[in-house]
């Protein structure tokens, strides 16, 4: 359960980068100030680490798709186990 919340912790950083670096490559104000050279050393940069947030979302996504599964594998044993448990207190009741 903890990597999954560390999963989903990753998960609002990343967006929260992506949303920022998107901002950043957008700002006209800022952008206007800076040099050709350094606006587009900070696209290639930002780029990179767009990058680098996918491969990072795809590893998380693939971690709650494994929760996922897992949860659905317990909801699918759970009728299971309490319609045992209900035999096994009627067997004790009548013991």
């Amino acid at each position: 359960m903890k990597r999954f919340r560390t999963g989903l912790a990753g998960l609002a950083l990343a967006a929260a980068a992506a949303f920022g670096l998107v901002l950043a490559g957008t700002a006209a104000p800022v952008a206007a100030a800076k040099d050709r050279d350094e606006i587009e050393r900070q696209r290639a940069e930002n780029q990179k680490e767009l990058e680098r947030l996918r491969i990072e979302l795809e590893d998380t996504s693939a971690e709650l798709a494994s929760a996922y599964l897992k949860l659905e594998e317990a909801n699918q044993e759970l009728p299971l186990a309490e319609a045992s448990l209900a035999a096994a207190q009627a067997e004790y009741a009548q013991a």
